[in-house]
């Protein structure tokens, strides 16, 4: 891997061209640079509110490697208007979140002696990192954080939003990482914010007031209990990789 990145995309590199449009979400029709139309997968699942706008928009993609794909090829980068690049490979958080914790570029989470990952808990999930040092357990919930749209906060210039749709499952996460947090342990949910334009991270509450306050309850707990932790932290995402970014502060509310 290059120096200074956590994540590379390989010896083929990306491919340069143009989304045209977007169907059943896991669809991306493009042409790329050479002329040629492909159909691309698009592993974000979400609505990707504040990435795709105004169509054509310029991307990037990547050769899939493997002779059982249906689709040779994935969408990797949008464009925004601004010309930055936006990560839409959401699954690729956690890869950026492992490479990351091995160079120690969380501080937050560094000392731990063991890392594992999804490994059961609560009910029914599995939680995306398990660290632990001895009998100390960090329970780690990683979230791909897209969505721009256009909002400012003070002194943090843009704000980077989530969820970008709603989220039944992300509500039921907070509820079982805050239950880990009862029996001694820490809790902590990690927004990845896959763009580099962004000085803050925001919680939609427009699009899902549940998954707001669910952020307020478990975050904000005070008497005989342990609230979550919240760590934020930006990306800055190219052609040639992706770079580990500094950390980004939460607003809750206007007075944050």
């Amino acid at each position: 891997m290059k120096e200074g990145y956590v994540y590379d995309y390989g010896e083929f590199g990306l491919e340069g061209g143009v989304i045209e449009g977007r169907e059943k979400r896991f669809l991306a029709y493009c042409r790329l640079d050479g002329g040629e139309e492909v159909v691309a997968h698009c592993v974000n699942p979400g609505s990707m509110k504040g990435v795709l706008e105004d169509l054509p928009q310029r991307v990037w993609l990547s050769r899939v490697d493997s002779a059982k794909a249906k689709l040779k090829w994935r969408l990797e980068i949008v464009e925004s208007k601004d010309g930055v690049g936006v990560g839409v490979h959401t699954t690729l958080a956690n890869r950026l979140v492992e490479s990351a914790l091995n160079q120690g570029l969380i501080p937050e989470l560094s000392g731990y002696d063991v890392l594992r990952r999804e490994v059961k808990y609560g009910v029914s999930s599995r939680i995306d990192f398990l660290l632990e040092r001895g009998g100390d357990r960090v329970y780690v919930e990683v979230k791909s954080v897209t969505m721009c749209r256009g909002k400012e906060h003070g002194d943090y210039g843009l704000m980077a939003e989530f969820p970008d749709g709603k989220t039944s499952r992300g509500l039921r996460h907070l509820e079982e990482l805050w239950s880990v947090t009862q029996d001694g342990f820490r809790g902590v949910v990690l927004y990845v914010v896959q763009r580099g334009d962004c000085g803050c991270v925001g919680i939609a509450g427009d699009i899902d007031r549940d998954f707001e306050e669910g952020m307020r309850k478990y975050g904000e707990k005070k008497i005989d209990s342990c609230p979550l932790e919240v760590l934020c932290y930006g990306c800055e995402v190219g052609v040639d990789g992706i770079r580990w970014g500094k950390r980004l502060p939460l607003i809750l509310s206007s007075k944050d």
